[in-house]
């Protein structure tokens, strides 16, 4: 344990260290309507060679819908949108969202999630 505390070690004696942080289920003050997901944005610390998995979960369950994003891509602070995970057809009346590193040797800073819907007119059969 000792070296896990250790300034720039980001390894457990070789192996990686899995990281990740789940959110609580946001029904967005509307718990009862349905959402309608349309985009997830990040605010991170750029840092080379390492990976970010981003995802979301609908309607309180554990399947996460994930993609991969590329901290190494700019320099700064990253403030981007992840294309392709969302894209506006996720439905759900609760999300939460996963952020997940497993890769040796690889350290993130994660500042903040942003996140994207619509709220759907309520419906007649909305009665689940």
């Amino acid at each position: 344990v000792w070296k896990t505390m250790q300034p720039n070690v980001y390894n457990d004696d070789g192996a990686a260290i899995d990281s990740q942080w789940v959110t609580k289920d946001f029904g967005f003050g509307q718990p009862i309507q349905y959402k309608s997901l349309k985009d997830i944005w990040i605010e991170t610390q750029s840092t080379t060679n390492t990976i970010l998995s981003i995802g979301f979960a609908a309607n309180k369950n554990e399947n996460f819908t994930s993609k991969n994003y590329n901290l190494g891509s700019s320099t700064g602070v990253v403030v981007r949108r992840i294309p392709g995970l969302v894209d506006g057809f996720a439905l759900g009346k609760y999300f939460k969202f996963k952020i997940a590193n497993s890769q040796k040797d690889q350290n993130f800073k994660f500042n903040a999630l942003g996140v994207l819907y619509d709220i759907a007119p309520m419906r007649f059969d909305d009665d689940e």
